[in-house]
């Protein structure tokens, strides 16, 4: 989403995200039982960009033998 028009509005040496946390018909569960373990995962990707960490691919449904 690098072309995002929201990114237009602000200035380009701006850094800008869109942090999607779940959709509301597949993840409304976890979405509003579970509000601290979501702000969390925020907040540590947010730390995570900002020192500049290498981070390791979540293993996909393929490498689970």
């Amino acid at each position: 989403m690098r072309e995002y028009h929201a990114f237009r509005e602000i200035d380009p040496s701006t850094v800008a995200a869109i942090i999607e946390t779940g959709f509301l018909n597949l993840d409304r569960e976890i979405l509003t039982k579970e509000t601290e373990r979501i702000a969390l995962g925020v907040v540590e990707g947010i730390l995570c960009f900002a020192n500049n960490e290498n981070v390791d691919p979540t293993p996909g449904p393929d490498s689970i033998p």
